[in-house]
């Protein structure tokens, strides 16, 4: 029974850090789009700034995955606390 219930701490706190850095890592995504509007509305003709992010639709794809991953295990701990209380 406590191999189950610290096997539920890891899971729980490696979702938390997962959580935190999806965060952290829209809000990069966030900052280089604004960086590259501001880079089109100040650039010319006669002086072109080129700012490339690299974005890929399998990054894109990443955090989507990520957040519904989050999603199921956080039901799944939810569905095994209630497993336990009803035993």
């Amino acid at each position: 029974m406590e191999k189950q219930s610290s096997a539920l701490g890891l899971a729980s706190a490696t979702l938390g850090i997962l959580l935190i850095l999806t965060w952290l890592f829209g809000i990069a995504i966030l900052t280089s789009l604004v960086i590259d509007g501001i880079g089109e509305a100040i650039s010319t003709p006669a002086h072109p700034l080129h700012l490339d992010a690299g974005f890929s639709a399998n990054g894109w794809l990443a955090v989507i995955l990520t957040f519904v991953l989050a999603r199921v295990f956080a039901e799944g701990t939810l569905m095994r606390r209630d497993l336990e209380g009803t035993v």
